[in-house]
């Protein structure tokens, strides 16, 4: 096809002029480490590493001093606490300033009792509470696996820290004061009664916590759908401004280089495909009229995406899930699935278990219930149990499913 050539010609054009004059842009802030990783922006900067685009992260006035975040070699965005070290940011909720954390080594409690400290940084644990460390010797402990003195009342087990001959436990340290520890639970060894914890009790998570700050306070900016950033070139007074004006440090030659490296390129890509267009239509035969009117319906016809909404299944059929009773040994099927993931409580005895058919997964039943409510799924496997895909207007899920005996 004579157009062809041309066409190709346009493309390589665009990509050579976008790639040589974003390099007026260098000095813009960086956006995230990789794709689907979280968006950074004011008071966070990226101060260190190489963006998603592999572009070096610029040196400019893009964020709060004590909010510098960088980029890792697998791309994950990494903060660093001064007193405490390394942890992988996993998401940042600007509306409520609150970021999510996590240890690399995915063990919080680790980082905990190795003196985790907030001092010299902005932010503050959205809760907290002191807690005692237990190291209980013998066999894994939990419902069922025959080491009943290693159970702590009003404990719970961190499964990071435990190994095949120890389990380590937690409590909060209010609790433990009212324990007696060589009659309840002979087995275990203090480690430290005074470790300081940012979660709240029972719910928390080994794996991330949640983190606060106050000062920049951009929520005004951000409930007004502005940015938030710098009112100057210098000084830490902060402001907001529209989306289309100048925020969070960009400077006057970044939004030159910016106007440059994308309207150029796409007006000449523009160009270009509308002199293909007008090629290949006039190759064929058609006037004027009729090349207008096709390329009318053309642009708007389009694949309309299609939406699946999911919900959640009926009493009967939730009902219709075994339901099991557990008795004073507490024994489950999986002495390891002693923790329901909902809650993450631990399963006790005279507690109600309800069992997800096909993958067997099990949970409280006053969890699961209001789980299902809601959504078709297993939370766990994210499997849709055939019976009750007929009830739903869910798209059905292929699943492997794992083989679970319920006993009271």
């Amino acid at each position: 096809m004579p157009s062809s050539p041309f066409f190709s010609f346009t493309l390589s054009l665009c990509f050579l002029i976008s790639t040589h004059l974003s390099a007026a842009a260098a000095d813009t802030c960086g956006r995230s480490c990789r794709l689907g990783s979280p968006t950074v922006r004011f008071p966070f900067a990226l101060t260190a590493g190489r963006t998603h685009n592999n572009s070096s992260i610029p040196n400019t006035r893009c964020g709060f001093p004590g909010f510098g975040l960088s980029c890792d070699g697998s791309g994950q965005t990494v903060i660093a606490l001064r007193s405490s070290g390394e942890f992988i940011v996993q998401y940042i909720e600007y509306h409520s300033q609150v970021v999510y954390i996590r240890d690399p080594g995915d063990c919080l409690p680790r980082r905990y009792l190795d003196s985790f400290s907030l001092e010299g940084t902005p932010f503050v644990p959205e809760a907290t509470g002191i807690f005692t460390f237990l190291n209980c010797s013998g066999a894994p402990t939990g419902p069922g696996s025959g080491s009943p003195s290693a159970f702590v009342p009003g404990s719970r087990r961190v499964g990071c820290l435990s190994g095949e001959a120890f389990t380590v436990r937690a409590m909060r340290t209010s609790a433990f004061r009212g324990l007696n520890l060589s009659a309840e639970a002979p087995s275990c060894r203090v480690i430290s009664t005074a470790v300081r914890i940012p979660v709240t009790w029972p719910r928390w998570s080994d794996a991330d916590t949640r983190l606060i700050w106050s000062l920049p306070d951009c929520l005004p900016c951000e409930e007004d759908g502005k940015n938030c950033g710098f009112r100057d070139e210098t000084g830490l007074e902060i402001g907001c401004s529209d989306p289309g004006e100048k925020s969070q440090g960009i400077s006057r030659r970044a939004r030159y280089g910016l106007v440059l490296g994308v309207g150029i390129p796409g007006l000449i890509c523009t160009i270009g495909l509308g002199c293909f267009i007008c090629t290949k239509l006039e190759s064929r035969g058609r006037d004027r009229f009729h090349s207008a009117a096709d390329l009318a319906a053309a642009a708007a016809m389009g694949p309309q995406p299609a939406s699946v909404v999911l919900s959640g299944l009926d009493e009967p059929t939730i009902e219709s899930y075994p339901k099991t009773l557990l008795g004073a040994s507490r024994r489950l099927p999986k002495p390891s699935d002693n923790t329901c993931p909902i809650c993450l409580s631990e399963y006790q005895p005279k507690e109600t278990l309800r069992t997800i058919p096909e993958c067997n997964h099990y949970y409280h039943a006053e969890c699961i219930d209001e789980w299902l409510k809601m959504n078709a799924t297993c939370p766990l496997c994210r499997n849709t149990p055939e019976s009750s895909a007929a009830s739903t207007p869910s798209p059905s899920l292929s699943s492997t499913s794992s083989s679970l005996l319920s006993t009271p």
